[in-house]
């Protein structure tokens, strides 16, 4: 075997075993880390939503249309009382729509949860070694979710859902602040 062949078959297998490794590591990042940091960066937006959103309910509206309501029998004519009254229906109006806003966002999560679940390769494997939650308690805290979306109470967020929430996907920053 010449010295010139030799060269050329190492820096062969070299060049192949590089390109063999590098493809592996795609696959790898591609398959199992990406959706593995997807479904924690969406657990992530789902904790913020929670908090963000948390006091979205009915009763806020109620207490501005109350307001508005006795502003409206006062008999005094004044510059002041029609400011207030625009700035109350601007309130009331800002507070559906951010009712409505929380509701849509929720669904949207509840969906996307379940697919960055079924992204997981070997999901059941995964969980079975405690680094996901179980599947059926990521269909409970979608269904939650979906809960929250289609309806929230007068004092804002249904707590109990949360909580279950913050159970199901292991968010301990929620669980710790509701007590469970």
């Amino acid at each position: 075997m010449s010295e010139l062949y030799k060269i050329i078959l190492t820096s062969s297998i070299t060049i192949f075993g590089g390109i063999l490794t590098y493809a592996a590591g795609q696959v790898l990042i591609k398959f199992l880390i990406e959706p593995f940091q997807n479904y924690i960066k969406l657990v992530s937006e789902i904790a913020d939503t929670l908090v963000l959103y948390g006091n979205v309910g009915l009763g806020s509206q109620d207490y501005y249309l109350s307001q508005l309501e006795a502003l409206d029998s006062e008999r005094i004519n004044n510059p002041q009382k029609e400011i207030t009254q625009q700035r109350l229906k601007e309130i009331i109006i800002s507070n559906f729509n951010r009712t409505d806003e929380a509701k849509q966002v929720f669904r949207q999560q509840a969906s996307k949860l379940m697919g960055a679940t079924n992204l997981i390769p070997m999901y059941s494997l995964w969980a079975l070694f405690g680094f996901v939650p179980r599947r059926q308690y990521v269909i409970k805290a979608s269904a939650n979710l979906i809960g929250l979306s289609n309806s929230t109470s007068k004092d804002g967020l249904d707590d109990i859902r949360l909580i279950e929430i913050a159970k199901y996907l292991r968010i301990k920053v929620l669980s710790e602040r509701y007590g469970k």
